[in-house]
């Protein structure tokens, strides 16, 4: 009996954190600040997050998240891009990111 508690607290869980960050997508359009979404897709079952900055609704009860990130260093201007089509039901959860946390970023092909 327990157990069926702690899973339904756990599901209750999951679907107010999927509800809140429901809530903030569609308040957004564009930030300074970096916000990460947890989501998972329907096509590939591992939980990934990915940082944004913009969101755009699309008519399919989804959203196009993306980060798009520009800067200067020596002289040379640099670019970052990259987005995801996510319907509602992939999305786990978003958070703003702490611009106190250590981050670093790795570049793969």
């Amino acid at each position: 009996m327990a157990l069926m508690n702690d899973e339904s607290h756990e599901h209750s869980k999951e679907t107010q954190n999927q509800l809140r960050a429901i809530q903030i997508l569609d308040a957004f359009t564009e930030a300074k600040d970096v916000y990460v979404i947890i989501f998972k897709t329907k096509n590939n079952p591992i939980t990934k997050e990915m940082a944004f900055n913009r969101v755009m609704p699309l008519s399919d009860e989804g959203y196009l998240i993306s980060m798009h990130s520009e800067w200067i260093c020596h002289g040379m201007y640099y670019e970052q891009k990259q987005s995801i089509q996510l319907m509602r039901d992939e999305i786990i959860e978003v958070y703003q990111k702490d611009k106190n946390e250590y981050d670093f970023i790795v570049y793969t092909d």
